[in-house]
């Protein structure tokens, strides 16, 4: 478990450190895993803890964050 999710998070810095925008979601994961969603994330702001109560808003908020994204760059 260690060595994977050691892996994990050197491919998550990776890939912000070439400029990748991570969006992770959590969906009613246990605290552990929501934590290391969390840090792999490119900020809180693209973390999402989710459950099937709110699923839907958390991809339209995704998709409206990628809009955005869209518009500026």
């Amino acid at each position: 478990r260690s060595t994977n999710l050691e892996n994990f998070y050197k491919a998550c810095d990776a890939a912000k450190a070439r400029g990748v925008t991570i969006f992770t979601i959590a969906y009613e994961a246990p605290p552990g895993a929501a934590r290391e969603m969390r840090r792999c994330a490119s900020s809180e702001a693209h973390f999402f803890d989710a459950s099937i109560g709110n699923i839907k808003e958390v991809y339209a908020a995704i998709a409206s964050k990628i809009n955005a994204l869209r518009l500026i760059q």
